[in-house]
């Protein structure tokens, strides 16, 4: 399929995973498990595919700054910082907490996007409910300042984060080739990204 124009950020393929045990525990199904979560350790997980398509059309943009949003332990946030680094790229990571500020303890992804360097400015659930609106308000005080930023939406969901799971699900065809047909592709979803992009790809693949 014709992709725009990406970035290799993550480690792809990533590995197809035939379940005996589990599948057998299950009474019968065979069940295979696409180990996204080898896509690289500080960028592990599906967010990383996403931000291959949002970081290639920035840097073609010639954005300095990358400005995005998640919970505080936001698996996407914590990608991002780590994937902008080594583009030479600064990460503004706008983070919800319960009072809008910073918890007692760093620990897990929000530890890690503090030792990853990240700009990180704390939000109320209140705030958050806008985020969009908070995203470009940001966005605007680094055009202000003579920054390029780049704004990111949460999950990097949106209709160029999506591209990284049609790729995903074509890599998944070619590993399958010579396989007996899947019957369903399950998958944990939040910000609808991924569903997006699996549902793209099986249009686009003439597949249901």
């Amino acid at each position: 399929m014709d992709l725009p124009e990406r970035l290799s950020l993550a480690r792809l393929p990533t590995p197809l995973q035939r379940m005996d045990r589990l599948s057998g525990a299950w009474g019968g199904p065979t069940i295979w498990v696409k180990r996204d979560d080898l896509t690289g350790f500080e960028v592990s997980g599906n967010k990383i595919r996403k931000l291959e398509f949002h970081l290639a059309a920035a840097r073609l943009a010639g954005a300095d700054v990358v400005v995005t949003c998640g919970a505080v332990q936001s698996n996407h946030c914590r990608a991002t910082v780590f994937a902008t680094a080594p583009l030479g790229m600064e990460a503004v990571v706008l983070l919800r907490t319960p009072d809008g500020g910073p918890p007692a303890r760093s620990e897990a992804n929000h530890l890690l996007m503090e030792l990853g360097g990240a700009d990180i400015r704390y939000v109320t659930p209140d705030d958050y409910a806008r985020r969009d609106e908070v995203l470009e308000q940001v966005a605007g005080e680094l055009r202000a300042a003579g920054r390029i930023p780049w704004v990111i939406p949460e999950g990097a969901s949106d209709a160029l984060g999506m591209w990284g799971f049609v790729a995903a699900v074509e890599e998944l065809g070619i590993q399958r080739v010579g396989l007996p047909p899947m019957a369903a592709l399950w998958h944990a979803a939040s910000s609808g990204g991924t569903t997006a992009g699996m549902a793209g790809a099986a249009d686009r693949l003439g597949r249901d």
